[in-house]
């Protein structure tokens, strides 16, 4: 028996005896009424997720894979200072790691990527150095949930069985990467962040897929028309009722789309269509926030949206990665270089990322790229030649400079040719008389 039977046998009676309109009216009132309190008494369909069920939301999936992944594809290098400049060490333990293989069981791009996404959605990341006799053998991404932090006694207890790292740690022995914190020490989860609006989209799609399933049925009540009939002699009882709402709701289930129905009944819609709760628009709005926490421009969420405050996605892309990329690489850049470079050493060897290789796929960004450092003198041809393993060609070693520049009140500016130095011993002979023009431009004739 559904819940509509429980409904209608709160207002029994019996037909034919001559209740007014305004009492047949109030039946009918507190019918309503009571069907409203038995929704509100069912189970809320409202979804809470969690940092395992926010994956589930695509824009969000994707937004963290737009991270991890630009991270993912930068070389990241340990260099020392060879006289004026940074070089990678060949033969050094954190050369091979950095460039090859940081974990054993996973490669650096896999190691790259689940660091930066480890970091933005969980707000932070424990790395452990496996040091033997004094070098580094490999860099183990603990996995989440099994390590905390003390922050009266500023200690790490990790208890990591398969990745085989387990005890209590000091700050020094350890790497924590956070991600939108506070205080520095503990990280805010994105998925935290975002859960207002994941929690909208997952309620949302929940509702939509029962919809879809159910045909788009409604719920609602089934009346006598009081309307019609004024609530006198000839209404139907209850049970009358009750049976007419068991057949309809039986023949919804059947997958019946067209129903009969005799008599002079009313039914009352309780329920919303998806037109009404604006699903579409509120799904455009859980992927603008994601996209605002995140960091991350819309049009790489693969969302096409309407009034965004850029106007080019070249602008888009010049935002994404100075304000959200950058910070992240520093970031990183940060922590190994405060752990893994002894004090005294630290103006001589640095950990870096390589930006250039942002601009890998980008061919027409790349090339505007190189040639702007050509142009300034910050590269040579032969820098860039070596960095696409191509070999170095005679003169590609010379340093160009524009010279769109030039000191005040020099030749330069003036529109004349530098002047020369005289040979020794000679004086410089008399200069030719510049010829006079008029304010046309026209020559005027020397007497």
């Amino acid at each position: 028996m559904s819940f509509l039977t429980r409904i209608f046998g709160m207002t029994k009676q019996r037909e034919g005896t001559g209740n007014t309109e305004s009492s047949a009216a109030v039946v009918v009132t507190n019918a309503i009424q009571d069907a409203a309190s038995a929704f509100q008494a069912q189970p809320s369909s409202r979804v809470v997720v969690d940092a395992d069920t926010a994956l589930t939301c695509p824009a969000y999936l994707r937004a963290l894979n737009v991270i991890a992944q630009h991270v993912a594809v930068l070389p990241f290098r340990y260099m020392w200072l060879k006289g004026d400049v940074y070089v990678e060490k060949e033969g050094d333990a954190n050369h091979y790691l950095t460039s090859v293989q940081m974990m054993d069981n996973m490669s650096n791009y896999q190691f790259y990527f689940q660091l930066a996404f480890r970091t933005v959605h969980e707000g932070e990341a424990l790395v452990y150095p496996r040091i033997v006799m004094g070098e580094v053998m490999e860099y183990v991404l603990c996995d989440p949930n099994t390590w905390t932090h003390d922050d009266y006694n500023n200690e790490y207890y990790i208890n990591d069985i398969k990745n085989g790292v387990y005890g209590k740690f000091k700050e020094a022995e350890v790497l924590h990467f956070v991600w939108n914190s506070m205080d520095g020490k503990k990280g805010i989860p994105l998925w935290q962040l975002c859960q207002p609006a994941l929690n909208i989209y997952a309620t949302g799609d929940k509702e939509t897929e029962k919809r879809f399933a159910s045909g788009g049925n409604v719920s609602g009540i089934i009346t006598n028309n009081i309307q019609q009939n004024g609530g006198g002699v000839g209404q139907y009882k209850t049970q009358t009722l009750e049976n007419l709402a068991d057949q309809f709701e039986g023949q919804q289930r059947a997958g019946k789309r067209i129903f009969a129905m005799g008599g002079d009944t009313k039914f009352q819609q309780m329920s919303s269509s998806s037109s009404d709760l604006q699903f579409t628009d509120q799904q455009k709005r859980v992927v603008n926030e994601i996209a605002r926490a995140a960091g991350v421009p819309t049009y790489m969420l693969y969302v096409e949206t309407s009034g965004t405050q850029y106007n080019t996605p070249e602008v888009a892309q010049k935002a994404f990665l100075t304000q959200t990329l950058e910070p992240m690489l520093k970031m990183i850049e940060c922590e190994f270089q405060r752990k893994m470079v002894p004090r005294s050493l630290c103006h001589k060897r640095i950990f870096r990322f390589d930006r250039d290789a942002i601009y890998t796929l980008d061919l027409k960004s790349k090339a505007d790229y190189i040639g702007k450092t050509i142009q300034n003198g910050t590269h040579s041809i032969n820098d860039w030649r070596k960095k696409e393993n191509q070999p170095t060609i005679e003169g590609g070693d010379t340093i160009y400079l524009s010279t769109n520049l030039a000191e005040l009140g020099s030749d330069k500016l003036k529109g004349g040719a530098p002047s020369q130095p005289s040979p020794s011993g000679q004086e410089p002979g008399p200069q030719k008389k510049e010829q006079q023009r008029d304010s046309k431009g026209r020559f005027i004739k020397s007497e």
